[in-house]
């Protein structure tokens, strides 16, 4: 089971893509924060006893909360395996061998373009402190994996993104698109009509890892991403992944708006096996009928279903980017 916890909803940044409304002080005490632990741990340890779970700790920006390396080590204790979630323009020399004493997984960070593009979207100055940061996890040998949320305006800048990662040692890099807050969104989402090519940049750049051009490893495994010749992915959401924010909400994706519970007054065990959405997540039979018809059901199961709910209102109407369903709309989602 895979936690995603934003333990903070306080930020350093103002990200124009960032599905966050508000950016409050009213940060979990490290007594709330124990409490949801010891929920997940119940939960956990009772359904997949002996298995391996995971923690992602992020925000907001996780390093902004007092309490993050003693709720990290915390998690350790419990032997979960855990990741660092963050912008990475806190990552000081000093932070960044903090972090690698803690020995996560593997920190992510997130690129959404060259300078003029990231910066546009993430501030002005950004990008030289993300990559500040980047040099100072890989000084101390830490696992390094940029993301890239795609849209109209940063869709083309993927090779850019790349070779930042190959200047800088990055382990991985991975790509899904941006959801939006709403279908009226500025930035635009990447729609059937945008993502051929879309598909298409991130397999440039996976082949030439594959001939040995790349350093980094160039992953290809989101959704629609098998129709490109990626690998096949499946929504995990309700099924091996529950969110939880800072103030306690679950959701069953962070991207999928629907609050299905609160860690501090419920058993999240409870609410993941009785709550609605989450059951029918699990539920092949809860997709429209042309995804359950398709020859690639098995791949995608609906793509992403958090982007259909935008669109649609329904998150098992289909991914609306899609060009395998008919009702698709034909321009892009911008």
């Amino acid at each position: 089971m895979i936690l995603q916890w934003h333990i903070i909803q306080r930020c350093n940044v103002r990200c124009r893509h960032c599905y966050q409304g508000e950016y409050n002080d009213n940060d979990p005490t490290y007594d709330q924060l124990i409490h949801v632990l010891d929920n997940f741990t119940e939960f956990v340890d009772d359904l997949w006893p002996g298995d391996e779970h995971w923690v992602r700790l992020t925000g907001g920006e996780p390093m902004l909360h007092k309490d993050w390396k003693r709720l990290a080590v915390e998690v350790i204790q419990r032997e979960f395996t855990w990741t660092l979630m963050t912008n990475g323009t806190l990552v000081t020399p000093k932070e960044a061998d903090v972090i690698a004493k803690l020995e996560p997984a593997h920190v992510q960070v997130s690129i959404d373009g060259g300078e003029e593009i990231h910066d546009n979207i993430r501030g002005s100055g950004n990008l030289k402190k993300v990559i500040e940061g980047i040099k100072n996890l890989r000084a101390n040998d830490i696992d390094v994996r940029v993301s890239f949320t795609a849209n109209l305006l940063n869709m083309e800048e993927i090779p850019k993104v790349v070779e930042i990662c190959n200047e800088n040692d990055v382990h991985f890099f991975w790509t899904d698109r941006y959801i939006p807050h709403s279908s009226g969104t500025s930035l635009g989402s990447i729609g059937s009509v945008e993502l051929d090519r879309y598909l298409e940049l991130i397999k440039i750049e996976r082949d030439k890892f594959k001939r040995n051009d790349n350093l980094t490893i160039i992953s290809m495994g989101r959704a629609l991403q098998f129709l490109g010749g990626g690998s096949p992915y499946r929504c995990i959401a309700g099924k091996r992944l529950l969110t939880i924010l800072h103030n306690g909400t679950i959701m069953a994706c962070r991207r999928l708006s629907n609050r299905i519970g609160n860690a501090y007054k419920e058993s999240i065990k409870d609410i993941y096996l009785n709550n609605p959405l989450c059951k029918a997540l699990r539920n092949p039979e809860s997709l429209n009928s042309q995804c359950k018809s398709c020859l690639n059901v098995d791949k995608c199961e609906g793509g992403l279903k958090c982007l259909a709910k935008i669109f649609t209102g329904d998150p098992f109407s289909g991914d609306p980017a899609c060009p395998l369903i008919k009702s698709t709309n034909e321009n892009s989602l911008g």
